[in-house]
């Protein structure tokens, strides 16, 4: 009778434990579905029927197996509402790549746009995820790319079960992961990026007096002179922009660039020779006195081409020093 016992108790923990795995998971793809579901809905609100979806990143914007998974589930569902045109992830890593454009984490407005000329999409789907005690939050914003401005939101909070941790956890730093994730010239946590010829490298972010000043060079890097233009607040609102650990966000004093400043003025601009190396410093004010870290450092600029082709360079996971 107790070796009966034992035996049923036995089978009572495997069918447990089989239940939560099946519970867990039947609870990703429900979940995942609840998102595509509200992304189908305000799409069709908005009368958008084109769409590519950008690989989810996490809050410091890397892209892990989770971040890709998502987006391929997406793709697939979306696919199968029949309602939209949905471009295919390789052919939209493809066109990133070759185009140079920045699309993880925050998009800007101008690679929204260009992506939209290219792939003939009228939408775009981006988003980020917050990993959680027990659980992952998931953040979606659909993009116009006539405007480049968030038109819709969408949301879902995912238990974090043995298949999801694994997936956020894998794929960083493999090469294999390297290979499929879109390819740009900027790097997570990078000091010198490349954006359209324009090469900026960051020396240091340093405190001073409540202030922050971030030190860079731009060197042109296209074999003819080229002007640029950078902005501290534009029309629309802030551009070049700084937040801390502490989510504290903060625009532009002061842009030095060259010979010239932007004190009372929205921007500051100068003309780059081929290959020869220009100081540009940001100065912002009020920063939180406990901030150590810059979380992002966004440096806005346009090329004063015929298109003014507006431009960003993001810079992750800065120390502040003294």
């Amino acid at each position: 009778m107790i070796r009966f016992a034992m035996i049923i108790l036995s089978l009572l923990v495997i069918c447990t434990t089989l239940s939560i795995d099946v519970r867990g998971q039947g609870g990703l793809d429900q979940r995942i579905s609840e998102l595509s579901q509200q992304i189908a809905n305000k799409m069709s609100a908005k009368q958008k029927t084109t769409i590519a979806v950008i690989e989810f990143t996490d809050l410091q914007g890397n892209v892990t197996d989770f971040g890709r998974y998502l987006a391929e589930e997406l793709i697939t569902r979306l696919y199968d509402t029949e309602k939209f045109k949905v471009i295919e992830r390789q052919q939209l890593n493809k066109v990133i790549a070759e185009q140079k454009l920045s699309l993880s984490g925050v998009i800007d407005p101008a690679s929204a746009k260009q992506l939209g000329k290219i792939l003939g999409v009228d939408a775009i789907v981006s988003g980020t995820t917050t990993n959680l005690a027990q659980s992952l939050k998931v953040n979606a914003r659909l993009i116009s790319t006539e405007s480049g401005e968030i038109f819709a939101v969408a949301s879902t909070e995912i238990f974090k079960d043995e298949s999801v941790t694994g997936l956020l956890t894998n794929g960083s730093s493999s090469p294999e992961a390297r290979k499929s994730a879109p390819r740009t010239d900027q790097k997570a946590n990078s000091r010198k990026i490349n954006v359209k010829d324009f090469v900026l490298e960051l020396e240091s972010c340093r405190s001073s007096a409540g202030s922050v000043v971030c030190s860079l060079t731009i060197t042109n890097d296209a074999p003819s002179d080229r002007s640029v233009q950078f902005n501290a607040v534009w029309y629309s609102g802030p551009m070049s922009r700084m937040f801390d650990e502490f989510g504290g966000e903060y625009v532009v004093k002061n842009t030095f660039l060259g010979s010239y400043m932007s004190q009372g003025r929205t921007y500051v601009s100068n003309t780059l020779v081929p290959q020869v190396p220009m100081k540009l410093r940001v100065v912002f004010d009020n920063v939180n006195a406990d901030a150590k870290t810059v979380n992002l450092l966004r440096i806005a600029f346009q090329w004063n081409d015929s298109n003014r082709l507006e431009l960003n360079a993001d810079f992750r996971g800065i120390p502040i020093t003294k």
